[in-house]
């Protein structure tokens, strides 16, 4: 969502995000002995909103190949963006793939061990919902997979489906996010680039982000345990943005699309498909007037050979 480049870490965060722990991969349970060549990956998801099963949602892999010179896949040329499901690589399956249960629980069944894309959501530029993109490497048996923990941001108060493992989605605000991520890509259609998708952990980080901004104490990076503000992905980039009072205003090919670089550079990158943005409204100036303060983040798909991990 070969490999593509992504999301960001900032408004414009196209991230997200494949998960790991800088250095490894996305927390998961070991894998029971004696499992063979194959693993059963299990995993439960809530609505971000308010904890409770999410039902009849898509959930898959997709390979996750080796950049050349280590392994038989080459990474793409520079600048060229290639869907995933066309890459050019092995994949030992289809995509397997799984739809949740009433309970929000789901099974992905006999799926050759190795280190794949997880995908879960609708994966498009059009959704009301972001989408989570996280990399997982599954070595046999029965596999608990588990969401990340992302960095904290001061002033905001995870809730507790956001710290224990439980896969969660949101829906995208239909006055704050969704606009913003239309605009993004009506820009980077001007520009003859595909459209990004938002990131689950690009949003969550975008929205706490805003959140401490705008509060009644805020703070700047570095923060304990969270020295980027980010969450901890090398090619993810941000900006922020404000005195506008909807997205239209400032999310413009003139704006955000200019060149030779882009607000951040990376909104003119073809392989960055993943991202997080939201606006808030804030007070600006002596009259009072209510503006919106908006933050963007977008990424690289980590799949291309950066050296890109996650939380």
């Amino acid at each position: 969502m070969t490999p593509r480049a992504l999301f960001v870490a900032c408004v414009l965060l196209l991230a997200f995000a494949a998960c790991a722990s800088k250095g490894g991969q996305s927390a998961a349970a070991a894998a029971s002995p004696g499992s063979g060549d194959v693993t059963t990956a299990t995993g439960k998801l809530v609505k971000y909103e308010d904890g409770t099963p999410y039902a009849g949602v898509t959930v898959k892999v997709l390979p996750w190949p080796s950049p050349a010179p280590n392994g038989s896949c080459s990474a793409p040329p520079a600048g060229v963006a290639v869907p995933i499901e066309d890459d050019g690589c092995p994949s030992p399956l289809p995509a397997p793939q799984a739809t949740t249960g009433a309970d929000g629980t789901f099974s992905l069944v006999g799926v050759p061990n190795g280190r794949y894309l997880l995908v879960i959501g609708d994966d498009s530029p059009t959704s009301a919902y972001a989408t989570i993109h996280d990399q997982i490497v599954l070595a046999g048996g029965v596999q608990a997979l588990r969401a990340p923990v992302l960095p904290p941001v001061p002033t905001y108060t995870p809730k507790t489906w956001e710290t224990d493992g439980t896969y969660r989605i949101a829906t995208l605000d239909p006055a704050s996010e969704a606009p913003c991520i239309a605009a993004f890509n009506a820009g980077r259609a001007t520009k003859q680039l595909p459209p990004a998708v938002a990131d689950e952990w690009l949003m969550e980080n975008t929205r706490a982000y805003l959140a401490n901004s705008m509060g009644t104490n805020p703070t700047e990076p570095p923060w304990p345990n969270n020295p980027t503000g980010t969450i901890g992905r090398d090619n993810l980039e941000r900006g922020m943005f404000g005195g506008m009072v909807t997205c239209a205003d400032q999310v413009t090919p003139e704006k955000m699309f200019r060149e030779p670089f882009g607000f951040p550079k990376a909104t003119l990158n073809p392989q960055a498909l993943w991202l997080g943005i939201s606006i808030t409204p804030q007070k600006s100036g002596g009259d009072n007037d209510i503006h919106d303060t908006g933050m963007v983040q977008i990424i690289a798909d980590p799949r291309n050979g950066g050296a890109i991990v996650w939380p």
